[in-house]
């Protein structure tokens, strides 16, 4: 791949979105930054992406540097909804369950889960299965004295993924694929790693159902489940299990090394759909000021990447956060106290900045509350 070909297709067919350069943007870890980021659109595939100019890479190295995962609720990884269990759980042990449930993995192997942060995968897909040899691989080794108590861990590797040595029983990238400038080359070199019957699992978000992916400053490549097929296939992989609604707004796919020919299964996308996507973060931003004006106490309910990039756009504006996640509640977020969807004051107005199929879900939760919550637009069908 060279700088302007496409991360996905490899066409050098590479259109860019000139109004993204005055969008303000987010950290992956939930900081702000500053407008100034360059997007482009591949006029063969359809696939948003950055491409690994100067700039763009010290973007990267500045945000990598400081990279602090979770810090909203100390360290502990986010809560996902579990839509089957009917209850909320840290996505790693979600994860890890579904996986587990799929068949495909033997009660003995090793697994190294790339762009590993502090280890809250593999302390998940640990208790599920204890004989198993865990492995990690990151830039720097900061979060590895956190590591060291998880059982059976085998050891944190420090470097390029396409660089690795060993074979693997299971290969993990979650939310790790998006922040590669080369993932072609990536899943390429890392199908080399596998065990002959080794899997590989990826978890990436989902642009076609949240938008808010794009303000995120680090993720080289916003994917889509036609475009991440793409790849896959392209990269000698077998799709064996790809699911949409395990984590909403998220793909999940395990795959193997392709034994021949490999069908394409996902819709393709609509045309347009990245300058659809950005007209809705537009929209997105004005039905939150428009929320904010009311007149009454407004808060905004999420502490992740949509609920920094609003709290970044509207600043005093915003009273209060709300999360249902108890490891956050009590602290502040850009100086604002997060709340318990319990404790919102009487006639608050609660704008839910996450993506509309996650609104959706959060919605009836909340009203049974009491509140009245203010939901995103929807997206274009």
């Amino acid at each position: 791949m060279t700088p302007m070909t496409c991360h996905v297709c490899g066409a050098a067919r590479l259109a860019p979105l000139p109004t993204y350069a005055s969008m303000p943007r987010v950290s992956s870890d939930c900081r702000l930054l500053p407008p100034g980021g360059a997007l482009h659109a591949c006029t063969a595939c359809g696939t948003a992406q950055k491409l690994a100019t100067p700039e763009f890479l010290a973007d990267l190295s500045a945000i990598y540097a400081a990279y602090d995962v979770y810090y909203q609720g100390g360290g502990a990884e986010q809560i996902v909804f579990d839509a089957a269990a009917g209850e909320s759980v840290r996505r790693s042990m979600l994860l890890s369950g579904r996986i587990l449930a799929t068949g495909l993995l033997p009660p003995r192997g090793s697994v190294i889960d790339i762009g590993c942060g502090n280890g809250a995968f593999l302390r998940a897909f640990g208790q599920r299965l204890p004989e198993w040899d865990l492995y990690g691989l990151e830039l720097d080794d900061r979060n590895l004295s956190v590591m060291r108590d998880i059982p059976r861990f085998a050891g944190l590797k420090i470097g390029d993924a396409t660089k690795l040595e060993g074979h693997y029983t299971l290969i993990t990238m979650i939310h790790a694929l998006e922040h590669f400038t080369d993932p072609f080359s990536a899943l390429v070199a890392l199908r080399g790693n596998l065990s002959a019957d080794g899997i590989v699992f990826i978890e990436v978000p989902n642009l076609a159902e949240n938008p808010f992916d794009l303000t995120i400053a680090d993720h080289a490549t916003h994917f889509t489940p036609a475009t991440l097929e793409a790849l896959l296939i392209r990269a000698g992989l077998e799709p064996l299990h790809f699911e949409t609604g395990w984590v909403k707004k998220e793909m999940s796919v395990l795959a193997r090394a392709a034994r021949g020919p490999v069908a394409t299964r996902q819709k393709a996308d609509p045309p347009g759909l990245v300058a659809t996507q950005l007209a809705w973060l537009d929209a997105t931003l004005a039905a939150t000021r428009e929320a904010a004006s009311r007149g009454a106490s407004f808060g905004i309910f999420g502490t992740s990447i949509a609920a920094t990039w609003l709290a970044g756009a509207l600043g005093d504006r915003i009273a209060f956060h709300v999360d249902e996640d108890a490891n956050r509640q009590g602290r502040t977020f850009f100086g604002k106290p997060v709340l318990a969807p319990e404790a919102v004051p009487a006639g608050a107005v609660v704008f839910l900045a996450v993506a509309p199929v996650v609104a959706e879900a959060i919605a009836p939760r909340l009203r049974r509350l009491g509140l009245d919550p203010v939901l995103p637009p929807p997206l274009a069908t």
